[in-house]
């Protein structure tokens, strides 16, 4: 019985070391990315007069979005036109698809 315990404590520990190492690595590999596409789009809000941006795609609790689709569509073709268009930053390696 208390072999089946250390070793469940044992995978526990394993599984959140796991998760640890998974979060760090994406923080590593994605935080420029991220970091530069926010870099983009305050750059973009600013020369579109946009007050505000909302990532429709996150959970805004408690918030209530009804989006004219079409108008979306067409701000993140515009955005991704405009993010294509700059110089390649520290974390452009690739186009946004």
């Amino acid at each position: 019985m208390d072999e089946g315990q250390n070793l469940q404590i044992e995978y526990n520990r394993k599984v959140e070391d796991y998760k640890q190492a998974v979060q760090k690595r994406e923080a590593a590999l994605v935080g420029p990315i991220y970091q530069d596409i926010g870099k983009a789009l305050q750059d973009y809000a600013k020369r579109n007069g946009f007050t505000a941006i909302i990532d429709i795609s996150k959970d805004q609790a408690g918030m209530i979005l009804v989006p004219d689709i079409a108008a979306v569509d067409a701000v993140t073709t515009d955005f991704i036109k405009f993010y294509n268009a700059r110089p390649a930053g520290t974390a452009a390696a690739a186009p946004v698809k």
